[in-house]
């Protein structure tokens, strides 16, 4: 069609559309040719656009009939301007302007960048007797959609047309068009998915970024041949949600034979045969199905069934070439027999020279040209998904080669098929995408030898020879139900091919992947639906099947929902493990579950009587969630199995002496054995107790106590009790570690530096002899890939020594170069409660789970565990993570240039965790897979109760300064200053609101606490290449996260009266302002109030260095200068007369 655009101008807004608030409808300028166009949100993320005349009408029988508004129960919201209307429905934001042509522009609230925008100044233009829509296209999104398109899949930068024919012998690179079209495109970027569908049957072409008119920027245009254009827009996060939006609009297609999902056979050349005959060559096709054992269920003909036998030779539909098929019926027969189906090929025309075209004609059997009344015709219009379904947010997803989707595909939601695609090539190179959630993604498994466990969001290379296998991988957490390997029935299926197939579809497994080692709590579920598979409105039923694994189980789930009344021939369900994966299937709800035995594949199968079973007393059942032995039915609720566990609780229970495993390298017994006490008397069953008898015994509550999100205990009381093991410290410093009521005791034991040394190696010796390294060593193999490892124990006295006071650091060393780190809690030299312990190393375990979202070199944390939970076979609290490269940042050591590219690359990790704020203040910590805000974990070991998590930057402040002062109140901090230390935190406490005035109110941002520069990883470049460190790691208000802080600080500076920003605070924040975040400048070039709250009156301080810190923090919160600090102090303690905590200040203030 010629090019003739007209691009109607100065509309203007119709009384339609001052009727209906969250519509707009217009109307152009010119007399002559007057255009209408209208916006109306349908749904709250499915919009519907018009632009038609009267010459340009819309189509007539459109392919979607226009659904009811709904928008009941979606916030709408509209605001008027200018020329302009925004309308707000759910979270999209709609905006149509119309100062020249109307434009359109969608985009989620909250965001400047539109996911959709027309063309200005071109966007609606009629175009001849059809229509022109022009809009704004970007470059790196993928685009897909139009029906059949000619390869890659990737449609940016390339023309279509609109129109379908019969493409036989069609290539795949370069014939356009195929046999379908479908007008809808779809956009999908990291940022969202927009699809525009055109209700036309009309034809076009599609121009996906393929034109170039230098004036106009990128666009893609749609061309319409015929009248004007009705056309929905669809908004969604992913492609699922559009595609899923597509189907609500079009209508659900109806659902697919049962026999149509087997293995379906076909082949052009089979029916066009002569030499020997079709149905002979056919026949030998379905001997060599049998031969290989190939199940088949159907046989796509093709055409050449229908050629006529003599010239000329087309294809002649509701006919048979009877030299090919002499006797259609019995070769149908035939098929039937052995459970095969056909499949015929129906071309929707007839030729002039088929033997019954006049007999149609006399019979009007054709469609009719209205205008001529002569015969004619008119035009007429997965489980297989793109590697990027549902991986959005991966970056990698986006690159050239995956957006095409030439070399890689998922099929289904489980398993990712890659392939060889050159001869003598034994490597398949396949890109395992990584979902971006809350959620740990456990990776995927090599499906086929060597059965490789790979980590997500990585290239990996598959051993794949060449015409010798197909690459499968197995996303971790998937499930794959299965039936029989054979053609199977349905009872009640009576037609021909289905009556002479003799297996029933009475077995149904599902193929699970759970994670190699622990899934931490992390449960998995799939769903599918099944029905009889030929009723033409079916009841579906629906199976669900949910798993969860630890190092030594499986624990599987299964509800079925068969409220339709379809009840499947099959009754039990089999659970089959991955090759090589050894560990024993238990049901979530108790249900007895018993091994059947391996497959060819090595696979383990494990039957679940998902009907009940009352044999259960005979049955193994599983291993006792404490202490990880083996009981059966008999001892399913008795301690009498000897549970190591039960030791530590008030429950008669045998003492366990020893124990080893059979595959334990120290087992020298040669089987698995276990020495416990013997006990008196007889087992319980064994006496036929009453039912209230047993009520007795089972209602004992043995339970173990968990970490509490919320509830973490004090510290122990200073007291005689807690001095009764030597406390480690230097001789000049042990005045810091004992708290201002006990300083002076005589029974305090003060080490020599010999002393010391002694101790810390007891201590280490007594924590390693409690650790697991054999089982910890087994988990980190596993972990990675099955790559062995060695356990390193670090140093702990001599100067290069990698412990601190907090933790012991021990390293895993693989064979392929990679070291891990390990680092288990010293808890030898303090009275740390171990509840508070155990949620230190769970939430930095979270804090690095969060930091995975962001681009900051933090190292990865690959598991934990903890000392209470009878899960960790391991002894101890520990946490392994990624071992990071690089030395500690000193500042103080280096020159100002290196400081100063430093304090950029600081500036920069700065704006990656602004770009990830959360909604409270508190500590990370994971709950069911999920990252969560909860309790603070305190920067001292100190704590008398819990706080937060604090929905305001006030509430934190309050809570932090409340906490201080409780703690001097208690004596355990500032004791020789009690009265300054507590007037501090007061006046910080009292002008809290003052404090916060300039935070972000409802976004809190992730703070290393410990930033002196040491948590800091450089290279002999100074770049940072890691942070580490993060064990008391929080979200914190603005002001703290982007202020002031160690790394920044001049002690000296802080010491005198009147310091306050330093030289590199303005550093990092021309940093800032250089990077375009003016709105973080003013946090570290303001004022230093976070830094000198946590900073307090410092250790060991002498009372002129204490005052000095006093009046510096009064002048930076409120600029008052101190002249004398006596008489200030006097007045606020008057001002905290009412503090209940005033008179254990008074008392400590006595003893001193």
């Amino acid at each position: 069609m010629p090019q003739k655009e007209f691009c109607p101008k100065s509309y203007q807004e119709t009384p339609a559309g001052a009727q209906s608030s969250a519509a707009v409808h217009l109307r152009s300028g010119s007399d002559k040719r007057q255009f209408d166009f209208s916006f109306e949100p349908i749904r709250e993320n499915l919009f519907r656009v018009t632009f038609s005349s009267e010459d340009h009408p819309l189509p007539p029988f459109p392919s979607v009939t226009k659904p009811v508004t709904s928008l009941e129960d979606t916030h709408v919201s509209t605001e008027h301007g200018f020329q302009q209307k925004t309308i707000e429905v759910g979270d999209v934001i709609a905006s149509v302007e119309w100062a020249n042509t109307p434009v359109v522009s969608l985009s989620w609230k909250g965001t400047d960048k539109p996911l959709y925008r027309d063309l200005p100044l071109r966007s609606y233009v009629a175009d001849a007797s059809g229509i022109a829509h022009y809009t704004e296209h970007d470059r790196n999104d993928l685009h897909v959609g139009l029906g059949e398109k000619r390869a890659p899949m990737d449609l940016s930068g390339r023309h279509f047309q609109l129109s379908a024919t019969d493409s036989f012998g069609y290539d795949v690179y370069n014939t356009d068009p195929l046999y379908k079209h479908i007008p809808l495109l779809i956009k999908a970027s990291p940022a969202g998915c927009v699809a525009i569908f055109s209700t036309t049957h009309g034809r076009g072409t599609w121009s996906v970024g393929s034109e170039i008119d230098g004036l106009w920027g990128h666009f893609k245009v749609y061309r319409q041949d015929y009248g004007g254009l009705e056309q929905y827009l669809i908004v969604g996060k992913t492609l699922k949600d559009v595609v899923r939006s597509y189907a609500e609009l079009v209508g659900y297609p109806i659902l697919v034979p049962r026999w149509a999902y087997g293995y379906i056979s076909g082949g052009y050349k089979y029916t066009m045969m002569d030499e020997p005959p079709a149905h002979q060559a056919l026949m030998e096709f379905a001997d060599k199905l049998k031969e290989h054992e190939i199940p088949c269920s159907g046989h796509q003909m093709s055409s050449g069934y229908s050629i006529a036998e003599v010239e000329p030779k087309v294809r002649n539909v509701f006919t048979w070439n009877k030299y090919r098929f002499p006797n259609p019926e019995e070769w149908i027969a035939k098929y039937h027999s052995r459970g095969i189906r056909l499949i015929t090929n129906i071309k929707p025309f007839l030729l002039g020279s088929h033997p019954d075209f006049q007999k149609l004609i006399d019979g009007n059997g054709f469609f009719k040209n209205p205008e001529t009344n002569e015969p004619g015709h008119l035009n007429a219009s997965p489980p297989q998904r793109w590697v990027g379904w549902g991986y959005e947010t991966d970056p990698e997803v986006w690159t050239k080669t995956l957006k095409s989707g030439e070399e890689q595909f998922w099929f289904g939601d489980t398993i990712m098929v890659g392939g060889v695609y050159q001869p003598g090539v034994s490597f398949a190179k396949i890109y395992l995408p990584r979902k971006a959630n809350d959620q740990f993604d456990f990776g995927y498994v090599n499906m086929n030898e060597p059965y490789t466990y790979f980590a997500s969001g990585q290239w990996v290379e598959v051993p794949s020879e060449w015409k010798k296998s197909i690459p499968l991988l197995a996303r971790i957490g998937g499930a794959i139900p299965v039936g029989k390997s054979v053609h199977t029935r349905v009872p009640g299926d009576e037609t021909p091919a289905s009556v002479a197939v003799e297996e029933l579809d009475d077995y149904r497994g599902v193929e699970i992947f759970p994670p190699r080692g622990s899934s931490h709590g992390q449960a998995f579920s799939t769903t599918w639906f099944e029905d009889d598979g030929i009723s033409l409105k079916p009841s579906i039923s629906q199976y669900t099947v949910t798993y969860s694994s630890t190092e030594e189980k499986v624990t599987v789930g299964f509800t079925r929902d068969q409220k339709s009344g379809f009840v499947p021939a099959w009754k039990e369900l089999d659970i089959i493990l991955h090759n090589g994966d050894e560990r024993r299937v238990v049901s979530d709800i108790g249900k007895p579950v018993e091994y059947k035995d391996m497959s060819l594949r090595n696979l383990r199968f494990w039957n679940c009587c998902v009907l009940g079973c009352p044999a259960a007393a005979a049955i193994d059942l599983g291993l006792c969630d404490r202490c990880r032995q083996h009981f059966c039915a008999l001892h399913l609720s008795s301690p009498s199995h000897g549970c190591p566990w039960l030791e530590n609780i008030d429950v008669p229970s045998p003492k366990l002496h020893d124990y080893s495993l059979r595959n334990d390298r120290q087992n020298n017994v040669g089987v698995a054995y276990m020495l416990i006490d013997e006990l008196p008397g007889i087992p319980l069953l064994h006496k036929r107790p009453s039912v209230e008898e047993l009520r007795r015994v089972f209602d004992r509550k043995w339970l173990y106590k968990k970490v509490q999100q919320s509830q973490l205990l004090r510290f122990a009381t200073c007291s005689w009790a807690c001095f009764m093991r030597p406390s480690p410290v230097y001789v000049g410093r042990a005045a810091e570690s004992f708290c201002a009521l006990n300083t002076n005791r005589d029974y305090i034991t003060i080490l020599s530096d010999e002393g010391r040394e002694k101790l810390i190696k007891n201590e280490i010796a007594e924590l390693l002899s409690q650790t697991n390294t054999t089982e910890l060593v087994r988990i980190c193999t596993g972990l990675n890939n099955g790559v062995k490892c060695a356990f390193i124990a670090g140093k702990h006295i001599e100067s290069d020594a990698t412990m601190g006071c907090a933790k012991y650091q021990a390293w895993l060393s693989f064979d392929n170069g990679e070291k891990w780190l390990l680092q288990i809690p010293r808890t030898g030299n303090s009275d740390v409660p171990s509840e508070l312990v155990e949620y230190l190393i769970a939430s930095e375990y979270a804090t690095l789970r969060f930091l995975e979202r962001m681009k900051i070199p933090a190292p990865r944390a690959f598991i934990y565990g903890l000392a209470s939970d009878p899960f960790n076979r391991v002894g101890v609290s520990y946490i392994v993570m990624q071992a990071l490269p690089g030395r500690p940042f000193h500042a103080h050591k280096v020159s100002p240039s290196q400081k100063a590219k430093v304090l950029e690359q600081v500036a920069e990790i700065m704006l990656e965790i602004h770009e990830h704020p959360v909604r409270s203040a508190g500590s990370p910590v994971e709950d069911k897979g999920q990252i969560q805000i909860s309790t603070l974990a305190k920067d001292r070991f100190v704590g008398l109760s819990t706080s937060g998590p604090c929905t305001t930057p006030l509430e934190y402040i309050l809570a932090i300064t409340g906490q201080y002062m409780d703690l001097i109140a208690d004596g355990q901090l500032h004791h020789k200053h009690p009265l300054e230390a507590f007037l501090f935190y007061h006046y910080l406490h009292h002008n809290g609101a003052a404090i916060v005035t300039a935070d972000m109110q409802g976004s809190f941002f992730l703070k290393h606490v410990d930033d002196k520069g040491n948590h800091l990883l450089v290279d002999e470049e100074f770049n940072v290449v890691g942070i580490v460190s993060w064990q008391f790691a929080r979200t914190v208000p603005a002001s703290e996260a982007f202020g002031a802080s160690y790394l920044t600080a001049d002690l000296a500076s802080m010491y005198s009266c009147n310091g306050s920003v330093t030289n590199d605070d303005r550093l990092l924040a021309n940093a800032l302002r250089e990077r375009g975040a003016s709105d973080l400048v003013s946090y570290p070039e303001g004022k230093d109030i976070m830094r000198r709250l946590h900073h307090g009156l410092g250790r060991g301080s002498t009372t002129g260095e204490v005052r000095c810190l006093l009046k510096g923090m009064v002048k930076a919160v409120s600029g008052e200068q101190i002249d004398d600090i006596d008489l200030w102090m006097e007045s606020q303690r008057e001002s905290c007369r009412h503090d209940s905590r005033r008179r254990a200040i008074h008392g400590l203030c006595e003893s001193i």
